[in-house]
């Protein structure tokens, strides 16, 4: 995040040459650098040399890795208030924006040191005005997204003014998940094409608008209409190529998003409202990973947002090919959002797939906690 003006703590200053060779140097120095930082942390065992080697690896791109590293030590230290903030980055790194706010306001309220809380305090004020989530900012865009509404009825209006809406209403369907939004941005975008069909950002914003709502959809119309106008364009390239493999269902999770889940289930209560934000923006920016969409309905469940939940049933309802794995946890969110019978319809459903002596063990658990109306642990 290059724009965003806070960073971690590095902390043995005899690690300092090698993360210059790690920011400035050729492979080969990078990868002499990360290993002379990895020999200083095993020779001293010490919780700064330790959290300079989880910096390092976050540098060379190993995010997922470097996060696990920063949670162990926590746990071995957790009175650090250094370790603690830089935690709360490596969550922002790894693309989890909602876990590492929620992280840095505990920080800011609970630091040991004064100067940290407010040192912590500036951070987060930053990390908010970056995101574009300050009270400010949201007084502002509605101030815009006003303004734009009423200059969209005029008879001819500029198509910088749809991109211009276009581009507020598609960042409040981000943050909001909300379907009212998305018909409206839906119904600009197809009037903005019409007057100006040759404008490639209004073609993607209507394609990836169109993909977001109906992700298990063809589009190929607007696909084809972006092709004639910006045949290099990175969304097309990525609708097309998806296309090339549409037999298979979109199950694919990263380290990351299973380290999401994990971390929601067990969860406090406060930290899972902060937690469903990330995991609602996996959906987001992948909008045809069912795994995705299957597990952010089941935590929307858990958290007893059962219309929410079962209206991303719905949209996965309209995936094809499915799995044992699917079947099974949308099973799971019937059962939470109180409907037996369909619980126990996509438990017969799973029945077809199974594969191993454990997949059978587990549906007869679940067929027993359905029917006598018990709840379970989410693994």
């Amino acid at each position: 995040m290059a724009n965003l003006d806070i960073g971690t703590f590095r902390l043995d200053t005899a690690n300092e040459p090698s993360f210059s060779q790690l920011t400035q140097g050729s492979e080969i120095e990078k990868d002499a650098a990360v290993q002379k930082i990895y020999d200083l942390a095993k020779t001293k065992n010490g919780m700064e040399q330790w959290n300079d080697f989880a910096i390092a690896l976050g540098i060379l791109g190993k995010k997922e890795v470097a996060l696990g590293l920063f949670k162990d030590l926590i746990e071995r230290f957790p009175d650090h208030d250094v370790l603690r903030y830089n935690l709360a980055l490596s969550y922002v790194y790894c693309g989890m924006n909602a876990v590492g706010r929620y992280h840095l306001i505990q920080l800011s309220q609970s630091a040991n040191e004064k100067s940290f809380r407010k040192f912590s305090r500036e951070s987060l004020e930053k990390f908010e005005s970056y995101l574009g989530i300050t009270e400010a900012d949201d007084r502002l865009k509605d101030l815009q997204i006003s303004y734009f509404r009423k200059a969209i009825l005029a008879a001819a209006p500029d198509s910088n003014i749809f991109l211009s809406l276009g581009r507020l209403l598609f960042d409040r369907m981000n943050k909001e998940m909300d379907d009212d939004c998305v018909l409206e941005l839906i119904a600009l975008l197809e009037r903005g094409t019409k007057m100006y069909p040759r404008d490639s950002q209004l073609m993607e914003m209507l394609l990836a608008t169109k993909l977001w709502y109906e992700p298990y959809k063809s589009h190929h119309s607007i696909a084809d209409q972006l092709a004639c106008i910006s045949p290099s364009s990175p969304l097309l390239v990525e609708y097309l190529s998806r296309k090339k493999c549409d037999t298979i269902m979109h199950s694919r999770t990263s380290k990351i998003f299973r380290v999401l889940v994990e971390e929601y289930m067990s969860g406090q209560e406060e930290f899972k409202q902060y937690a469903l934000k990330d995991l609602a923006a996996f959906v987001f920016l992948d909008p045809t990973n069912t795994a995705y969409r299957i597990m952010y309905a089941l935590a929307l469940a858990c958290n007893k947002q059962y219309a929410a939940a079962l209206k991303q049933v719905a949209k996965a309802e309209q995936e094809p090919h499915k799995d044992y794995v699917y079947f099974f946890n949308v099973s799971q969110i019937f059962h939470k959002c109180g409907d037996k019978q369909k619980a126990l319809d996509y438990v017969e459903k799973a029945e077809s797939f199974v594969e191993t002596e454990q997949d059978r063990t587990d549906l007869d658990k679940v067929i027993a906690l359905i029917k006598n109306d018990s709840e379970w642990k989410i693994a």
